[in-house]
This record gives structure tokens, sequence and C-alpha cells, in this order.
């Protein structure tokens, strides 16, 4: 099949104006007094308000029979039918609902049987209910509506019905031509399983079968304006139904540039947006740019990940990085992903910094919404941050937000914080490469492209003699290396070779200073061997409980094997235990990490110097200290 057809943008009163004309023509085939033998199909995509359409118009579609008894249609919904007794087991539960009843289903089994004029019941499964042998031949409509023509019938989820759509045809053509029903058929046919062009025998079988049932095809608009209009005043708070209210068309812009046309999934953003609304400040709320940013993300965003098109791990962002990628012909296929999402809504910023992705994706995909993450985040974003409050590298990674007076500011205060070292976490600093090297690539004075490398390693030399242990952390630097990123901020020359260099320069620098911390941090490590090995066992190893800070680097080995081996001894032998296990583990992921497969060396002597106690212990300790050698250590020699 062809691709849906895309409608172009309309106001209310197109779209008004077309879905009364539908549901006229509707009207007119459901009352007009002689068979049709034909089935109308309503098309449209998900949400579309197909099924509010002819929900509508039940009231009027009511009949009155010959003995002056009312006849409503009858609705089938076929999602999930696999067979026709299912769809007859539907018409017989709304035509005979005393006979449905779980009480009397028995009479509704014998009526049935009359009706075939053959029952058989598996009386030796009678229990609270009757189950009817597999045997009866199914029931057909016709046994049902014979002699009751015109009687209207509503199929809905024809796209998700288990049989295929070519018998679900076959089944509703003999009512129309044999029964003289009237049919109304709620479909999406892009989603019909099996007639896609790729398979060209069930295409042409769906489509002769279709042009012998179904006469017209209606395609119903979605009416978002009066859609928005009743969702929001459903919202229970006043200032988060009062602010979609004076955005609406933020909200319907992005809408339109998404053609999907689900109102469904509007409904479910409303519903984030209001909880997300809860969690935000007054001073939060009242900044328009700010909440129109979020508005646009979270919206834009619901629609592409429930619609499939983004994954956890899909795109997002797409901002100056990702741009000059493009422009040089080095972007890869998320990038040219998050080019095309930019383009389907021009009028959102997938390059804000207000909210991560993987907070956007956690409200979107699992509707979770944590106050102190997100408060932790805009907090720290310009929108919300006192000037006073804010670093200097951030104000000029924002510099397109300000005029020249905050422009030059920031170039001076930022030169100030670069020459007095002022920011010194990994983050920071990978931040102050990017952005000197920005600098230097646009000209900017006082940012000479000929010394930026050699003024920006003395920095980073600097930096790395002096700094706190936190400070050079080298898994830090690894992750922010591969996010392009760091405190939600993209860096602006992550794809530049001297960037990288940098990084590795600086990744290099922190792995030398830190280690002028070792001797400190062993001496921590030996005093928590005596007096929590629980926690020693967190800090040395990878597991879910605990920091991990020391995991990967070889600050064991500066303890010297025979006084590590005299702590272990004279602990009790759970500590023991928790000890010898926390190495178990530690070197586990030694192939991981460069210093830990140094580190193997030590482990090595530390077991010789734990075997060389064993004679000199008693019986008993010594064969539970053998016990713990064998168990975690040995693997290791």
């Amino acid at each position: 099949m062809s691709e849906p057809e895309k409608w172009p943008s309309a106001d209310r009163e197109t779209i008004v104006a077309h879905n009364l004309a539908v549901t006229e023509a509707i009207k007119q085939y459901c009352t007009y007094p002689k068979p049709q033998q034909f089935a109308v199909m309503v098309n449209g995509p998900w949400g579309s308000g197909k099924t509010h359409l002819v929900n509508s118009l039940l009231t009027e579609l009511v009949q009155i029979d010959v003995q002056g008894k009312e006849r409503k249609p009858i609705y089938i919904s076929l999602y999930g039918i696999a067979d026709v007794a299912a769809i007859d087991e539907q018409i017989h539960q709304q035509l005979h609902p005393i006979l449905a009843h779980r009480y009397t289903r028995i009479a509704g089994i014998v009526f049935k049987g009359l009706l075939k004029t053959a029952i058989k019941v598996d009386f030796d499964k009678l229990h609270d209910t009757i189950t009817v042998n597999s045997q009866i031949p199914d029931l057909n409509l016709a046994d049902f509506v014979s002699g009751a023509p015109g009687r209207i019938l509503i199929f809905d989820d024809f796209e998700r019905a288990v049989m295929p759509p070519v018998a679900v045809l076959a089944y509703i053509n003999q009512l129309v031509e044999h029964d003289d029903c009237k049919v109304i058929i709620l479909a999406n046919e892009s989603e019909i399983h099996g007639i896609g062009t790729a398979d060209k025998n069930t295409a042409a079988a769906y489509r002769t079968q279709k042009e012998k049932t179904v006469g017209r095809i209606f395609r119903v608009r979605a009416n978002v304006y009066a859609a928005y209009e009743k969702l929001i005043a459903e919202i229970e708070d006043p200032g988060a139904r009062d602010f979609l209210n004076a955005e609406s068309e933020t909200v319907l812009t992005i809408f339109r540039d998404s053609k999907s046309e689900n109102l469904r999934l509007l409904r479910q953003f409303i519903w984030d947006f209001e909880r997300l609304w809860s969690v935000l400040t007054a001073s939060q709320r009242a900044h328009t740019a700010g909440m129109r940013e979020i508005v646009g993300l979270l919206y834009a965003i619901t629609l592409e990940v429930r619609a499939g098109n983004i994954k956890s791990d899909g795109p997002l962002r797409y901002g100056i990085t990702q741009q000059m990628q493009l422009h040089n012909g080095t972007a890869d296929e998320l990038t040219i992903a998050a080019s095309k999402l930019a383009k389907r809504y021009p009028s959102v910023n997938f390059d804000s910094t207000l909210l991560t992705e993987n907070t956007i994706l956690t409200i979107v995909q699992h509707s979770i919404i944590d106050r102190n993450d997100i408060q932790g985040q805009l907090k720290g974003h310009p929108y919300f941050m006192e000037p006073s409050e804010q670093p200097t590298w951030r104000t000029l990674w924002n510099s397109r937000n300000l005029d020249i007076d905050g422009l030059n500011d920031a170039l001076y205060w930022f030169e100030k914080d670069f020459e007095q070292r002022t920011f010194q976490t990994a983050g920071e600093i990978m931040h102050v490469i990017s952005l000197s090297l920005w600098l230097a690539s646009i000209d900017q004075p006082g940012w000479d492209e000929k010394d930026i490398i050699k003024k920006l390693k003395d920095y980073i030399d600097y930096v790395c003699k002096y700094a706190d242990w936190d400070t050079l952390n080298t898994n830090a630097i690894a992750l922010y290396m591969s996010m392009g990123a760091a405190f939600g901020y993209m860096f602006y020359k992550s794809s530049d070779d001297n960037f990288k260099n940098l990084v590795k320069y600086l990744e290099n620098a922190a792995t030398v200073g830190r280690q002028r911390h070792y001797p400190q941090i062993a001496e921590s490590l030996k005093d928590l061997m005596a007096s929590d090995s629980e926690e020693f066992l967190r800090l040395v190893s990878f597991t879910n409980a605990g920091p991990s800070t020391y995991a990967s680097v070889g600050v064991l080995s500066v303890i010297p094997p025979d006084d590590f081996v005299k702590i272990l001894v004279g602990l009790p032998h759970n500590d023991q235990s928790q000890i010898a296990m926390a190495l178990s583990i530690r070197y586990e992921q030694a192939d991981a990490h460069e210093e830990l497969k140094a580190e193997l060396q030590w482990v090595t002597k530390v077991y010789a110097s734990a075997v060389a106690t064993l004679p000199l212990l008693q019986p008993i300790p010594r064969f539970h200290f053998k016990n713990i050698l064998d168990q975690y250590l040995k693997k290791y020699i």
C-alpha cells in the first residue's frame, strides 16, 4: 500500500466542515431506505478521532423495528480477534444480553444450538460454567439477523485483528450482500499487517476483497482545536491550565508539524506536563521562554518516542557540534537522525540545555517526574540562575543570548577565571578547553591559535599538580567524552582533533596527579580494613552497592604486601572473607583497566605472604583462612 495521506495544515473551520460532511455521509448511508450491499470505511491514524466521530452518531442511528422496539447499532471490536466465532460471540452478547450473562450462559448455548440444529455440551467439565465442545460448528451472524434487514454494525480496530483482513472483509461482505446490513468499518489502513507493497499477493487479495465489500471510504481529520480546549479544561491545576491555554499555538504548531494527527498522544503530553508543572517553582513557571522551551521539547519527544521514531538511545541534541559535523561531512547516523528531527519541528529548540536527554526520555517513556533531578538541572540553567551564581564558562557558552555589553563582560570574567585557574573539575576543564579552542578558531583577540595549545596545557598541568582527588576523576573524563557534553552542555569543539588530544593530555596528567594521593588513600583503606570491611569492599571494587571510588585505580599496590596480610590475618573471619571477596571482585575487571593489570603482581605477593603465615596459625583458624585464600585469591596467581 502507499503511504497514508498527509493532510495540509488547516484551520478549525476547515476541519469541522470536513468532519461534518463525513458524519452526514455516514448518516445518509445508514438511513437509506433500500439495501446498498456495500460497507463504508472510516480511515485514519490511531488517535485521530474515528471512534469518537462515529460514537457521536449512535443516538441518531437507533432504529425502530416493525414491533416498535429500538434497535441500537451493534459495536464489534476486532482487537485481537482470531476467528469468526469470536465475532459471532460479541454480536450474540449484544443481541441477547440476558443469555450472555454468566448464569444464563447455558441458555445461550442452547439457543445457539437450536439455531444450528446441533449442539454438543461437554458435561464432564461442568463446574461453575459450562463449556461448549470445540466441535460445535461456528455460529454465523445470518442466524441472528435473518428477518431483520438493515441492521447497523460498527467494526472498530480493523487493523488490530489477528485474523487476516481479507477474511474479515469476506465476513462483512456476507452481511451487506445477503443480510442487507449497514456496516461501518473503522480502520487505520497504514497499520494493517501484510498488505504492504512487499507482499504483492496479499496486497492484491486485500484490494480485490475491499473493492467488492467497501463502497465508500471516508477520512477523518483530527480536530485538534476542539480536543485541545477539552483536554486543558480537564487540568486541575489552574496555573498549568492557564499556561497551556496561553501557549496553545506553541503546542498546536508542533502537532501540525508532526503530521501524526494522534490526539491520544496530545492527551498523554498534557498529563505529563501537568505533573511536571507541579514540581516547578513560581519563578520557573513565570519564565515564559524557559517554559515554552520545555513544552516544545516534551511534546515533540512525546510524539516521536511514542510513535516509535526515537528509541531510548535516540538522538535529541542538534546544536553547533552536530551542525559542524554535517557541514564537514563527518556526521554519524545519530547526528543525521537528529538533523531530520530538528527539520521536522523547526519551532523546537533541540539544542536546549534545560533538561538532559535522559530526564526527558524518563518522563516520556516511564512517566517518572523526579523533583530533585529536575530542580537540580533547572536551578543551574542560565534562565533561572542569578548572574552572580552562574560560572563564567557557562555564561560564555550561552553567548548567543547576550547583548554586546553582556558579551564583553562574559569574555572579561572568563579570561580572569582562566588566569586564576578557577575551574578545576574534569567537566569544567573540558568546557574550558572547548571554549578556548572555539575562541581561537573565530579569531577572538587574546586567544591566538598559534599559542592556544600551550596555554591550555599550562592550565591542565597547574590544576593536575595542585588539585584534590575528586578533581582528578579520569572516569568522569571518559564519561563526558563519550557523551560529548558535561553538565548538560555540549562541547563546542568535540569533533576537533585538538580537543581530543587535549582531553587525552588531561587524562594522562590527571592520572599522574592522582597518584600523588595514593599513599594517603592507602592509609585510609588500611584503617577501613579493620574498622569497616563492607565499606572497604564498596570503595575498591565495582558493585551496585557503593561508589566504587577506587575500583579502577592501582592504589592498593602502595600498601606493602606483608603489611596488608598482617592486618588481614588479625581480623575476624567475616572481615577476612569480606576483604578477600573485595579483591576477587576487583580483579575480575583487571583486563579493562591498565592500573589493575599492573596491580595483579601485587596481589600475587599478597597471596604468597598469606600462604607463608599459614604455619604460624592454629589448626582451625589456619583451615578457615586457607579456604578464604583458595576461594577468592588463588585463581589470580
